[in-house]
């Protein structure tokens, strides 16, 4: 039998579908011991078979079934929280990148004149997000002290509440700023120690190396020593 290849046969085999339902209909009730031979009686990939029983594994039609698109609040959310990801794993998004999402989802630019630069448009973004999640960031009106003595014991509870609430997001939107800035920091932190360590790499290729002083093993000869060995090399030439 002749090996089956996975994927080559689900796309030119149109019953390699139901060989491999068949397979897992052995596997189950008992018919075939063990993948391996229920692979080889069905001529279906071992390997195929074994993810479709693990359920690792989902057939060409099945997938085609389920396509991977957002709705448009999840558009919304994932757009908001895509500069919140990206700022807590320190890569702060670019206003490029920021534009670039915008027209993959919506497929135009933003056309606002608020919107026309980068730096505004990561502005407005972050401004609307925050907005969109705790609320206006307005000031808190403080009433007056005739509103104060003259008001209802319970118009003024409803007042303390709001004002409490109010506070409570403007302390949030405070930390998340300062959680981004945070971020930012230590990305800029990482950028300089790889420059430092960049640099200290480049100054230790071009730093010429110092060449290490070489011994020398030499032999001195003294007068008399020489002398000897000249008359006897003189005696061994006329010899010759």
């Amino acid at each position: 039998m002749r090996h089956r290849r996975g994927k080559l046969s689900a796309s030119t085999d149109p019953n390699y579908e139901s060989r491999i339902q068949a397979a897992l209909v052995d596997i189950a009730n008992g018919t075939c011991k063990n993948i391996t031979v229920a692979a080889r009686v069905h001529e279906v990939a071992r390997q195929t078979l074994k993810d479709r029983s693990k359920g690792q594994h989902m057939s060409c039609k099945d997938v085609a079934k389920s396509p991977q698109l957002l709705q448009p609040s999840e558009e919304e959310a994932t757009i908001k929280d895509w500069p919140v990801h990206e700022s807590g794993a320190a890569c702060p998004v670019h206003p490029r990148d920021l534009r670039a999402q915008a027209k993959e989802i919506s497929g135009k630019l933003p056309d606002s004149p608020v919107m026309t630069s980068g730096s505004s448009l990561v502005t407005r973004s972050i401004s609307t997000g925050l907005q969109f999640e705790f609320g206006s960031a307005s000031i808190p009106a403080v009433l007056s002290y005739d509103e104060v003595m003259n008001g209802d014991r319970e118009d003024l509870w409803k007042n303390i509440q709001l004002h409490y609430s109010q506070n409570e997001k403007l302390f949030e939107m405070y930390w998340m700023q300062s959680a981004r800035l945070a971020a930012v920091e230590a990305h800029c932190a990482l950028v300089s120690y790889q420059i430092l360590m960049l640099n200290e790499r480049l100054t230790n290729k071009t730093q010429k190396k110092r060449q290490k002083s070489k011994k020398l093993n030499a032999r001195f000869f003294t007068y008399p020593e020489f002398k000897a060995a000249s008359e006897a090399e003189k005696i061994e030439r006329i010899e010759k």
